[in-house]
C-alpha cells in the first residue's frame, strides 16, 4: 500500500541539463529552492489525494526542477507514471530515488511492481528481494506479499505460501497476505487450510465484508453448508447494496 501518489518546464532552473537531472546530480540547491520544492510537493500530494493526477503531476515536476534531490517528489512522479502505464518513465524515476538512497525499500518494492507490468519477472523478484534486504524497512510484509503473488503467477506454490506466511508473521494485521493465501489454498483445493486462514482474518477484522465472504466460500467448498450461510448472510447485512452482497446472495441461493 497505496498506494497511496509531460509537462516539464524548460526554464533556467535546468542549468545542469536534463541528463544531470536523471543522475539527480545537479550542483548545490539553495535552502530557498528546497523550501519551494517542498511546497510544490505538498500541493501535488494534495492534488493526488483528490485524484487530480495532471495537476499533481505538474506540481511534482516543478518540485524536481527546483530540487532534483527531492526524493518524495521523484517517487511521486514514478507513482503517477505507473498509474498512466508509462512504465519506462516510472522506472527512471524510481532509479533516481535509488541513486539518492541505495537501500530505499519503498522504491525497490514499487520498482518490482513496474518490472512485473513490463513482463520482467526476474528483475521484479530481484527488486523485491533487495527491498527485503534492508533491516530497517518498516513494511516488509508488502514485498513479501508481492513476491507471493508473483510466485503464484509462476505456479511456484510452495514459494508463494512461504512468502504469504512470512508476511502474516511479520504483520498479523496486514489483511492482503491472509486474503491471497486463502485464495491460493482454495485454488489448490485445500479447503481446511483456507478456512483456517480466513477464520483468523475474520477474527482480526470481523467487519471486513471480503473476509466474511471468503470464509463463507471456504466453508461452502468444504461442505459446511450452515457455516457458509452464516458468513454469506453476514456480508449481506454488512453491505446490502454492494456488489459483494450480490455475490453472497447468489451463494446463499445455491446452498438453499
Amino acid at each position: 500500500m497505496i498506494d497511496r501518489r509531460a509537462l516539464v518546464r524548460g526554464t533556467g532552473r535546468w542549468a545542469c541539463g536534463a541528463a544531470m537531472l536523471l543522475l539527480a546530480g545537479c550542483a548545490s540547491v539553495s535552502a530557498e529552492q528546497q523550501k519551494q520544492s517542498l511546497a510544490h510537493y505538498q500541493l501535488g500530494s494534495s492534488h493526488l489525494g483528490e485524484n487530480r493526477l495532471q495537476e499533481a503531476f505538474v506540481e511534482f515536476q516543478q518540485a524536481v526542477e527546483l530540487d532534483p534531490n527531492n526524493r518524495d517528489a521523484q517517487y511521486a512522479l514514478g507513482h503517477i507514471y505507473y498509474q498512466q502505464s508509462r512504465y519506462d518513465e516510472a522506472v527512471k524515476r524510481f532509479q533516481i530515488v535509488l541513486r539518492l538512497k541505495r537501500d530505499d525499500s519503498e522504491a525497490l518494492n514499487y520498482l518490482g511492481k513496474v518490472y512485473e507490468q513490463q513482463g520482467k519477472e526476474a528483475e521484479a523478484i530481484k527488486a523485491y528481494q533487495q527491498a527485503l534486504s534492508n533491516p530497517l524497512y518498516i513494511t516488509p510484509e508488502i514485498p513479501h506479499t508481492n513476491l507471493g503473488l508473483l510466485y503464484v503467477k509462476q505456479k511456484r506454490t510452495t514459494d508463494a505460501i512461504r512468502e504469504f506466511r512470512e508476511a502474516m508473521k511479520i504483520n498479523p494485521r496486514y489483511p492482503v497476505s491472509y486474503y491471497e493465501l486463502g485464495k491460493l489454498y482454495l485454488e489448490l483445493g485445500m479447503t481446511e487450510e483456507a478456512v483456517s486462514v480466513y477464520k483468523e482474518l475474520v477474527g482480526r477484522y470481523p467487519d471486513l465484508p471480503e473476509a466474511n465472504y471468503q470464509l463463507g466460500l471456504s466453508y461452502a467448498r468444504s461442505g459446511a453448508k450452515q457455516s457458509a450461510l452464516t458468513y454469506f448472510e453476514k456480508v449481506i447485512q454488512q453491505v446490502p447494496d454492494s456488489a459483494i452482497a450480490v455475490e453472497a446472495k447468489q451463494q446463499v441461493n445455491k446452498l438453499k
